[in-house]
């Protein structure tokens, strides 16, 4: 915010306020399609980078062995929430779009992360420090 730096990636719960009050100027969101908090914001696909597509993601995890009943008991929670217009409301204001697939389409979603954050990693040589 003091100027220093001229270009960074920020998810859009803690840049809208700054972009909001003008101290941010979106250039692109980094998901494949545009976002409903910036309808007219492009894609960085439609800035040029093709097949460029980074998400934030909060996912609710469970631990391994789960009953059926528990797990689909924390589904049925959750959806409810999730279904509440202040909720929904809340989201949308931070800029967020719930998951809209249920729990096996979360898990291949979490896979699919994984699989492109590895093959990043090991093209790059990123090692831990």
């Amino acid at each position: 915010m003091g100027g220093q730096v001229p270009l960074f990636f920020a998810n859009l719960a803690s840049a809208s306020g700054h972009i909001k009050n003008g101290k941010l100027r979106p250039i692109a969101v980094t998901s494949g399609k545009r976002s409903a908090a910036l309808s007219d914001v492009p894609t960085i696909a439609e800035s040029g980078i093709a097949g460029y597509e980074v998400y934030e993601w909060n996912p609710v995890l469970a631990p391994a062995g789960i009953s059926d009943d528990t797990l689909k008991q924390l589904v049925a929670a959750i959806a409810k929430a999730m279904a509440a217009p202040d909720v929904r409301e809340r989201i949308a204001a931070l800029g967020g779009e719930p998951f809209a697939g249920g729990p096996s389409e979360a898990a291949k979603f979490v896979d699919d992360q994984r699989q492109l954050w590895s093959k990043v990693v090991q093209e790059r040589g990123i090692k831990p420090e």
